[in-house]
């Protein structure tokens, strides 16, 4: 995961990751990537060698939901509605 306060900076971040990897023989999944930001008037997009990224409006990571919006929620665990054995 990157995160940036700025669009431009959040580019170079991931066009400099895409790199070190081909550096290394392995490349980034572009299809399998995605990015979010806060800003509903932000235009154009993050660009990995000239093709953009997708633009999603939520994000999970370690058991939370980041939306596009900036609301924060929790995922429901399956385990949290077990009873301990």
């Amino acid at each position: 995961m990157l995160t940036s306060e700025d669009r431009d900076e959040l580019q170079r971040q991931t066009q400099a990751w895409s790199d070190r990897l081909a550096r290394f023989g392995l490349r980034l999944n572009i299809e399998k990537n995605e990015y979010l930001t806060t800003d509903e008037h932000e235009f154009g997009t993050i660009k990995i060698n000239g093709t953009g990224l997708l633009r999603a409006a939520t994000f999970k990571y370690l058991g939370s939901i980041v939306s596009s919006d900036g609301n924060l929620s929790l995922m429901k665990s399956p385990h949290a509605s077990r009873p301990c054995a």
